[in-house]
């Protein structure tokens, strides 16, 4: 990959992990870049980070199962990903969660 290139996907990458850190909203990266493709690498090069760190698989997710659904979205296949032991409620938790700005 070259290096602007890969400054972008990075760039890319670590506008959802801002997100997550400050429930705050932020642009498409469509709307930013729209002619990078890399989403399922940006979303591979997030989801090694957390593992990196110590988490671990629990689980995983699949969504856009329903054929109109995709269809409506213009995606051809279900989209899946992992869930995290950081995501996961514990029987006995209390549930708080990080108010939304």
């Amino acid at each position: 990959m070259r290096p602007a290139a890969a400054r972008r996907r990075g760039e890319a990458a670590r506008l959802p992990r801002e997100a997550e850190r400050r429930p705050t909203p932020v642009e498409p990266r469509s709307a930013t870049w729209p002619d990078l493709d890399p989403a399922y690498a940006i979303q591979h090069d997030n989801g090694a980070r957390p593992l990196a760190a110590g988490s671990t698989v629990t689980g995983h997710k699949v969504g856009l199962t329903s054929a109109p659904m995709r269809e409506l979205l213009s995606v051809s296949d279900p989209a899946f990903g992992h869930l995290l032991d950081d995501m996961v409620q514990r029987d006995g938790g209390d549930g708080a969660r990080r108010p939304f700005a």
